[in-house]
């Protein structure tokens, strides 16, 4: 709770999606804090997490016999393909495979409920993960340090490296963000305007037609690593949070 009070802190308005792997009391926080974000578990941190009850020669037909389920169009076709794999050969062989995704499928479920673009984009955290594992990387190549202002100066200084290596924009992300335009309407468009807007109902969500997406009009200015920008789906925290190191203030300009 206090991480979801602090982002509203440093100024986030509103968060769209939240890719998670099952963290405990992670909905009730998350309800709490930003009440429009739709919760949502990662799908290949679930698919890794049920290749480890398979020994490892059985690791990529298990992957594969789980493919349907989660390409499904939809919550329903995907709930059917999960029976059809628990009754299967794969399923008798490693029947908590099933039982480990029905335990999650509230969390599964809003996945079936995006196009086909935004499930490229939501579908992992990875990008999330590339972050940490370059400020743990800095931690342990540093092993200790003076103070924890020292070690907090250093993880800004590393945050402000990584972008270097984002050359380029998450794979199909022109179309994800045509389907979040659609989706979440003024929430997306005019994200500081008024209150925060509920996304469009069931039945006006999917995949648009070349014909309606070329008269689309969306933001031109777009994150530096889109992929990380939609996986959080957090607005841009005050200039001086920004751009000033730990301990020191730069004036918005």
């Amino acid at each position: 709770m206090k991480v979801f009070n602090d982002l509203k802190t440093r100024g986030v308005h509103d968060i769209w999606i939240a890719v998670t792997d099952g963290l405990q009391g992670m909905g009730q926080a998350l309800g709490a804090a930003f009440p429009k974000t739709t919760l949502q578990t990662c799908i290949v941190h679930l698919i890794r997490s049920s290749l480890d009850y398979a020994t490892w020669k059985d690791r990529n037909a298990l992957a594969t016999a789980l493919k349907p389920v989660y390409t499904a169009p939809s919550a329903q076709a995907a709930a059917a393909e999960l029976d059809s794999f628990d009754e299967g050969e794969w399923g008798r062989r490693y029947p908590t495979v099933a039982a480990a995704w029905r335990r999650v499928w509230e969390r599964v479920i809003p996945f079936f409920t995006f196009p086909p673009a935004v499930r490229k984009v939501i579908y992992t955290k990875n990008a999330l993960e590339n972050v940490n594992a370059g400020l743990r990387k800095i931690i342990r190549t540093r092993g200790h340090f003076p103070s924890d202002e020292a070690a907090t100066q250093l993880l800004w200084l590393v945050l402000r490296n990584i972008p270097a290596g984002w050359t380029r924009a998450a794979h199909d992300w022109k179309a994800a963000i045509n389907q979040f335009a659609i989706l979440y309407e003024e929430r997306f468009t005019h994200p500081y305007d008024g209150d925060i807007l509920t996304p469009l109902p069931a039945e006006k969500r999917g995949a648009l037609s070349a014909s309606n997406t070329k008269n689309l009009t969306v933001p031109a200015s777009r994150p530096p690593h889109p992929q990380l920008h939609a996986q959080a789906a957090i607005l841009p925290v005050p200039i001086a949070h920004r751009t000033a190191p730990p301990g020191q203030h730069v004036a918005p300009s």
